[in-house]
């Protein structure tokens, strides 16, 4: 997923409070792992599939950092030269009807209230030019919705 901004208008930012925000993930449990396996296989889309975290266990009450951490000054950077956030940076949406609708297509299941945690810097902007949404160095899982 990339986030575009606008460089003038959606710098990095600091959360001084929590920031409630929806993820779309993929829970694994066995026969839904060998089904999408074979699905993603047959599409040609496993390898990518793969390497995203959109397949993971996730656990609620948990902070997730994103990697590679980055630091103060090379964040600065990424905020000052770039349009698009994609690695390094957890994709989240910020309105749960877009999450759910995304969920419904069928290669990712689960939508998961979170949080991204007061101190977390993160950007704002439009998920894949389309819906609103952030990208932060981490986010906690609430509950699965």
């Amino acid at each position: 997923m990339c986030l575009e901004r606008d460089l003038t208008k959606n710098p990095l930012k600091l959360a001084d409070t929590d920031i409630v925000c929806y993820k779309v993930v993929d829970i694994p449990g066995e026969k839904r792992f060998k089904f999408k396996t074979w699905l993603l296989r047959k599409l040609k889309r496993f390898k990518d599939y793969e390497t995203h975290n959109w397949l993971y266990p996730i656990t609620i009450g948990e902070i997730f950092i994103a990697y590679p951490v980055f630091s103060k000054e090379h964040l600065h950077i990424i905020d000052r030269n770039t349009k698009c956030i994609e690695g390094g940076f957890i994709h989240s949406f910020k309105n749960k009807d877009d999450a759910i609708k995304l969920a419904k297509t069928g290669i990712y299941i689960d939508v998961v209230k979170c949080i991204i945690p007061v101190g977390t810097y993160y950007f704002e902007g439009k998920n894949s030019g389309f819906t609103d949404g952030y990208a932060s160095t981490q986010i906690k899982y609430v509950k699965v919705i």
